[in-house]
């Protein structure tokens, strides 16, 4: 299994959805960084069923934590950081034991069942479960530190769509930055528009089904110059990162897709100087921030998710057994989330956040120490 992300700032995450706990280990993180629990405890909250009363699963943790090593009188030493976090809430139930042979329609069960066997842990989804976000969620606490100390790199981030029913900031407007959609169920910044995905949400669940939908993330503060062309760009590292989240199913940056209806000369971002700011600019974003993989520090940098339905629903669902080879009817009983969206919404945040941090540090460690301007000289 690939358990590890990063090059400098790296983690490490352990752990399965029903074993005894999950945990991360956070190696490169700079000396003399402040680390709260208490902060990192009020973002893994965050996430938890009781702030999304009636459009979340049942399954409630107190996602208290421990921190094993790295962390000295409040700061960081230099040395791996190991943060575990106990499961309480985890059930040996027999029904996971009944479908050990009858893997869930458009779950990992399947893939799972035949790259490993007998010893894939099956409860709740085991490894792909994603209860272990939870640990990538307080790594990228401490990622969001550095950040701060560093670079002064904010990231917002907010559900975009729910279904049909869709929302889109300004990406240029400062003012974001102001407003919290932690305040609001579905996690988008908008108080009617957050009532209609609820409502939506509410709907499918009580119809024994699931939805899918998209998260928007803003990154302001980017400094030029951070990413390489090829295969250390910002869009692959970001890619890469959310991918692992169970559920995504694509990424667009900037304009995205929309860009395939467009002519050049409504694509290209123009440049232009601004005197008062004595600075440059661009009067669009098509590009999300980022030319030839490298940030270019004018505009914020941003994409946006795709995630789709849940696959546990309380519908009648097609499968098979994997020992009998019998084509059976199921039906999932238990706890589920019939949109994953809102809960999702603070982990693409925090990985954000840990791409960021590693991709921070490896720019500082390749910038040449004495750049020195190539030009012409004059005659």
């Amino acid at each position: 299994m690939s358990n590890s992300f990063g090059q400098l700032f790296r983690i490490t995450v352990f752990g399965e959805s029903h074993g005894e706990s999950i945990g991360v280990v956070i190696d490169g993180c700079p000396p003399g960084i402040l680390i709260d629990p208490i902060e990192i405890e009020e973002t893994l909250n965050k996430g938890e069923a009781r702030f999304l009363p009636g459009i979340t699963s049942e399954r409630m943790e107190s996602n208290e934590f421990k921190i094993k090593s790295g962390i000295f009188n409040g700061f960081s030493t230099g040395a791996p950081i190991t943060l575990e976090i106990t499961n309480e809430d985890q059930k040996d139930s027999p029904k996971y034991e009944k479908r050990k042979y009858t893997p869930r329609p458009g779950h990992s069960d399947f893939t799972a069942s035949l790259k490993y066997g007998d010893f894939n842990d099956y409860r709740g989804g085991g490894r792909f479960s994603g209860r272990v976000m939870v640990a990538i969620t307080a790594a990228g606490c401490i990622a969001k530190k550095v950040l701060l100390k560093y670079a002064n790199i904010h990231i917002f981030t907010y559900t975009s769509r729910i279904g049909s029913i869709s929302f889109q900031m300004d990406e240029l407007n400062e003012g974001i930055l102001e407003k919290n959609p932690y305040d609001f169920l579905s996690r988008c910044p908008n108080p009617e528009i957050d009532n209609l995905m609820v409502k939506e949400i509410v709907k499918v669940k009580n119809e024994g089904d699931s939805i899918g939908g998209t998260i928007s993330c803003i990154v302001h503060g980017v400094p030029t110059g951070i990413g390489e062309p090829l295969f250390n760009n910002i869009e692959s590292f970001l890619s890469s990162a959310m991918f692992s989240i169970p559920g995504t199913r694509a990424i667009e940056f900037g304009t995205g897709f929309r860009l395939a209806k467009m002519k050049g000369s409504e694509a290209n971002d123009q440049l232009y100087y601004d005197p008062q700011k004595d600075r440059f600019e661009t009067r669009t974003n098509h590009s999300g921030g980022i030319l030839g993989g490298i940030s270019t520090g004018i505009s914020p940098i941003t994409f946006r998710l795709a995630f789709k339905p849940t696959p546990s629903i309380h519908k009648p669902q097609h499968t098979v057994n994997l020992k009998t080879k019998e084509n059976i009817v199921m039906k999932i009983e238990g706890r589920f989330d019939p949109c994953i969206v809102p809960r999702a919404v603070i982990i693409v945040e925090q990985l954000a956040a840990l791409v960021f941090a590693d991709l921070f540090l490896l720019a500082e460690t390749s910038r040449p120490k004495n750049p020195v301007f190539i030009g012409y000289e004059d005659d």
